[in-house]
């Protein structure tokens, strides 16, 4: 069996649907939101660093980022 999984880039049109995941509430001390980390992420590039956040998709929707 065989699933289609895939990286996607963060983009404009995937942005939103990538920040709505959330972990499950016992996780939420482990990790900082989607929209943080996009935040950062963006931060990091905007200040000349070095960021490539991505989405993991099963078929056409998001699960993981």
């Amino acid at each position: 069996m065989t699933s289609n999984i895939r990286l996607e880039k963060v983009t404009y049109t995937n942005y939103y649907d990538l920040i709505k995941l959330q972990v499950n509430e016992h996780q939420e001390d482990f990790v900082a939101s989607n929209m943080f980390s996009l935040a950062e992420a963006y931060a990091v590039i905007a200040s000349g660093g070095f960021a490539l956040p991505f989405g993991i998709y099963l078929e056409d929707k998001p699960i993981v980022f």
